[in-house]
């Protein structure tokens, strides 16, 4: 394993509660080399890479910035200070691996900018700001203030392809749900009666499970499943009219017109039903150290978002884009390539939800370091996820589990 020597920088306003500091000196002793983000936007997540040189000691200092739109904020910010390549990668993919993004490169005034904006959300949004911010408020010293081009055209950099109907309404459609104001006027046609915002207001903040399109030219009719906290489920269909439009670096399908044409709450099992889908399973004995299972143990797990469970360890698989949002059937659980679960008990559980993705799993396990600690047990097929359950439930192996599910 690489052991981590994580050491906080000292910035004009180390401990000082989180105010910005106007001391251009704390700003100097940075020299700004690089920065990128993800394109995951219009996902409601943004992940944000900015590497200094600090001036005095020639220290290279590596910043990582996590912001969810819709709830948590800026809600993890960690550093690196000379680390070498390898250390880099594994928190690089700490904080990407589950957003199926690209990194699009961004400038040093598009970065403070978006840490500015970050602060200024937690603050408006009454969240406190992650541990080790103290390391950051330096770059609060230089004010960037970037025009109402400039920053339409930096949301428009840090959006996935809308080009096509099939991506623009389910993008629209899940910003909407979100309540994602900002993104819900970008993705809106300049001087259209569009209005996302009023369109979804009767509803609370809503998870958007499901979306299967009609496509009729640039006009689109969706059947979505969605849901919210009290745990109710609602049928909606919507009907959007496009436009192709260029409000930064590319052309894209904007929404002129949103209209919701039919509503009906469902119960839960109407909503399961449309839900479900078939689940693949592969069983290991293992036979390795538990501290042999971790990320980078195979390929697949080097990008994995690792999980500690009261049975084991999990590890969740992502795929390296975000191209099942452009698909006529949108589902939410099509972004998880894989689940690897090792329980305490010493098996190795593998779920997939395609033959497609159980076979390259396989194959990531047989060309992987650990496959000699491993024996095959059993191939099997779910025609309804079980591995939450498998996971969640107090189960010493995968026959037990089976046992109890068969009995059902």
């Amino acid at each position: 394993m690489i052991e981590r020597n994580f050491t906080v920088i000292e910035g004009g306003l180390s401990g000082a509660e989180g105010n910005r500091t106007d001391d251009p000196s704390s700003w100097s002793e940075y020299r700004f080399m690089e920065a990128w983000a993800t394109d995951t936007r219009l996902m409601g997540v943004l992940v944000l890479f900015v590497h200094w040189r600090v001036k005095q000691t020639g220290a290279e200092l590596r910043q990582f910035f996590y912001f969810d739109v819709s709830e948590y904020g800026l809600d993890r910010f960690e550093w690196i200070e000379n680390g070498d390549q390898a250390e880099l990668e594994m928190m690089e993919n700490s904080f990407i691996g589950g957003l199926g993004a690209e990194k699009v490169p961004v400038s040093e005034a598009e970065a403070v900018h978006l840490v500015n904006k970050f602060i200024d959300h937690n603050a408006v949004s009454g969240l406190p700001l992650p541990p080790g911010a103290e390391a950051f408020y330096f770059i609060t010293g230089r004010e960037t203030a970037l025009s109402e081009k400039e920053e339409t055209e930096l949301f428009d950099k840090l959006c996935a392809d809308t080009s096509e109907p099939e991506a623009a309404t389910n993008y629209f459609l899940m910003r909407c749900c979100e309540k994602d104001e900002e993104a819900i006027r970008f993705l809106q046609a300049a001087g259209s009666s569009a209005d996302g915002i009023k369109t979804f207001s009767k509803y609370p903040q809503l998870t958007f499970y499901r979306n299967d399109i009609e496509r009729n030219g640039e006009e689109t009719v969706s059947r979505s499943i969605v849901g919210d906290d009290m745990g109710r489920y609602t049928e909606i269909y919507t009907k959007l009219v496009f436009k192709s439009e260029n409000k930064g670096a590319k052309d894209r399908l904007f929404v002129e017109s949103c209209e919701i044409v039919h509503t009906m709450e469902i119960s839960d099992q109407e909503a399961y039903m449309n839900l479900r889908h078939n689940e693949y399973i592969t069983v290991f004995d293992y036979s390795g150290s538990i501290t042999t299972f971790e990320r980078g143990a195979t390929e697949l797990m080097k990008r994995a978002m690792p999980v500690e469970e009261d049975g084991g360890l999990v590890f969740m698989i992502y795929r390296t884009d975000n191209s099942h949002v452009t698909k006529e059937c949108y589902h939410i659980y099509d972004d998880l390539l894989a689940t690897y679960y090792l329980t305490r008990s010493g098996e190795l559980i593998c779920a997939t939800n395609s033959v497609r993705d159980s076979m390259r799993v396989e194959f990531d396990i047989a060309t992987s370091g650990i496959s000699s600690f491993l024996t095959p047990k059993g191939n099997f097929q779910f025609e309804s996820p079980v591995m939450n359950f498998m996971i969640h439930g107090d189960f010493d192996s995968f026959e037990e589990f089976l046992g109890v599910i068969r009995d059902e």
